[in-house]
Parts: C-alpha cells; sequence; structure tokens
C-alpha cells in the first residue's frame, strides 16, 4: 500500500472555481522514498502538499493518506492521522519564540495523548539534526539555519512514515542550505521515512530518488533515477 496516493486530483480556487490550479494529478509515493518536486509558481506544488496533509480537503478526486481517503474523516480523525504520520517542514520556520528549543519540538505532544517518553523523543530528535546542545536556548538565539533544523526536529517527534517539506531551503542561504539538505539525506538514510520534497532547489534533485516536475497542472515529468 502507497503512503501518499493521489489519482484524478483537481483543484480550483475562486469564488467560482475559475482557477484550476491542479488538473488531474496522478501520483503515489511509497515508504522510504525521497521524492523532490519542482514546477513554476502556480503550477500547484504547496497545494499538493496541503492535500497530502489533509489541511485541505476541498478538492476533486482522491487523495489517500496511508491507505484513508482523507475528504472521508471527520476533521478530529484527520488531525490525529496527520499528528501520528506526517512530519511538516515550511519555508518559515514557525517556531514559538518565547518557547525553548526542547519545548518546540515537544508541541506536537499537545495535540493528542501525552507519551510518557516525551523527554526521549525530544532528545532523539534534537540529536538527529544536530541541536542536542540548543535544548534550552530559544529560537531568537540561533541562527536561520538552527531554527530549521529545529523544525525538523520537531517534524520527527512522533517519527512519521511520511514527511512532507515545503521550499526548507527557501529562506537560507546557499551554505546554510546545504547543511540542513545534508541534515535532510542523514534523517532519510537513518529513518526510513519517505520524504517529499517542494523546491526549486536543484540541490534537492540530486539527492533525491525520484524527481517529479508539475506543468499545467498535471505531472508533466516523473524521473526515478537507477542506482550504479
Amino acid at each position: 500500500m502507497a503512503l501518499l496516493e493521489f489519482a484524478a486530483l483537481k483543484k480550483r480556487y475562486g469564488p467560482a472555481g475559475e482557477v484550476e490550479v491542479l488538473r488531474g494529478v496522478d501520483l503515489s509515493v511509497e515508504q522510504g522514498e525521497f521524492v523532490a518536486i519542482f514546477g513554476p509558481s502556480g503550477s500547484g506544488k504547496s497545494t499538493l502538499l496541503n492535500v497530502a496533509a489533509g489541511l485541505d480537503t476541498n478538492y476533486e478526486g482522491s487523495a489517500k493518506l496511508c491507505g484513508h481517503e482523507l475528504r472521508a474523516m471527520t476533521d478530529r480523525a484527520r488531525t490525529e492521522l496527520r499528528r501520528t504520520t506526517v512530519g511538516l517542514v515550511f519555508q518559515m520556520f514557525h517556531l514559538v519564540p518565547d518557547w525553548t528549543v526542547e519545548a518546540n519540538v515537544a508541541l506536537p505532544s499537545l495535540f493528542g495523548p501525552l507519551e510518557k517518553d516525551t523527554a526521549e523523543r525530544v532528545r532523539s530528535a534534537l540529536d538527529r539534526v544536530g541541536m542536542k546542545d540548543y535544548a534550552k536556548r530559544r529560537p531568537t538565539e540561533l541562527s536561520g539555519g538552527q531554527r530549521q533544523r529545529v523544525a525538523v526536529a520537531r517534524a520527527l517527534f512522533a517519527a512519521p512514515p511520511l514527511m512532507l517539506c515545503d521550499e526548507p531551503t527557501g529562506a537560507l542561504d546557499n551554505e546554510t542550505g546545504a547543511s540542513v539538505l545534508a541534515v535532510f539525506k542523514r534523517v532519510h538514510e537513518e529513518t526510513k521515512s519517505a520524504f517529499v520534497v517542494v523546491t526549486h532547489d536543484e540541490r534537492v534533485a540530486k539527492m533525491a530518488g525520484r524527481v517529479i516536475t508539475l506543468g499545467e497542472g498535471r505531472v508533466a515529468r516523473d524521473e526515478r533515477k537507477t542506482e550504479g
């Protein structure tokens, strides 16, 4: 069973649905894949991630996460599925500025049953991204790259099988962006979680096992790299 599956997915915007962004996307993502999604502005890349995460259910066609048709679920069930199976990383870090790094990483635990091993999960996530020595600091004391690492650690808190990343290097300079991508590569290798990364960063294409290009609201190209 695919982790993520779209079939004839369509999405419109505007009062009368006059702007068609997705025009019939057929796409599936399997466990452990690293997928980079490219496309011009307005091609529906971020919309695709919002649908994948269950944040947008106003679409036509089918969108399944771990076999569940997202639109058919209640808000509560959809939220719980997202909390336990999806890690979200955005271009802007969305950290709570007055909270410590460890409190920010533990944020997902506030939206479901309290985990007995919350502290250990936080330590493990911060260790994976090289930020374990910054647990007591606040986001305002960190660089942009460090804050993005904390955001990645937060996404890893629940050990999700799927990571959805929207322009994760977009707000970073080249050197800092490269360090964050190195974290992605290491985390992917260690956890075997699937990564779907929407990006304009060509470096992501080099590390991805699969590169998808969106054009005119559809999958224009789907290339899988062969080993060796």
